[in-house]
């Protein structure tokens, strides 16, 4: 597997951002924060670390055939066209990617448009059962040979 999982960095019980952690390093470093400067990506109250924004780009762009590829997540900076989007373009469309793509409910019909078509499989993350199924479906598209490689991120 390779790709990155954006995890939720809280202070005082709030979330003031998220790290990137890439999959395949098992290492986190701060991605996005709810303070940035002027001249950085930014979405809602949330800024883009420039470094790690580039990382993640990387991180799809690297992808190889025989991986399965992890993107938490395609947000509306995406949908814009901008952030890791253009990234995601030059792979999405290849006939041998396998991947999971986390998107949110709210922008979900506009992400199925940028897809154009494409087939794709939903999961709704709220289920109680959503790790067993995703590991359900994981090895029988063959991607992982054993559950043990499924790994449950950091908390």
């Amino acid at each position: 597997m390779d790709g990155y999982l954006s995890l939720a960095v809280m202070k005082n019980r709030k979330i003031v951002g998220y790290d990137l952690f890439g999959v395949k390093e098992e290492r986190a470093s701060p991605f996005i924060r709810r303070e940035g400067a002027t001249n950085w990506e930014k979405v809602g109250p949330y800024f883009f670390v420039p470094e790690a924004l580039e990382e993640a780009k990387r991180k799809i762009l690297r992808h190889r055939e025989d991986e399965f590829l992890i993107v938490d997540e395609v947000g509306p900076l995406e949908i814009e066209g901008r952030g890791i989007w253009p990234a995601l373009q030059a792979v999405l469309w290849k006939p041998s990617l396998r991947c999971l793509l986390v998107v949110r409910g709210n922008i979900f019909e506009d992400f199925r448009n940028l897809m154009k078509g494409t087939p794709i499989k939903i999961f709704d993350i709220k289920r109680q059962d959503i790790l067993g199924l995703l590991s359900e479906e994981i090895q029988k598209e063959g991607i992982v040979k054993e559950e043990k490689n499924l790994k449950r991120c950091p908390s």
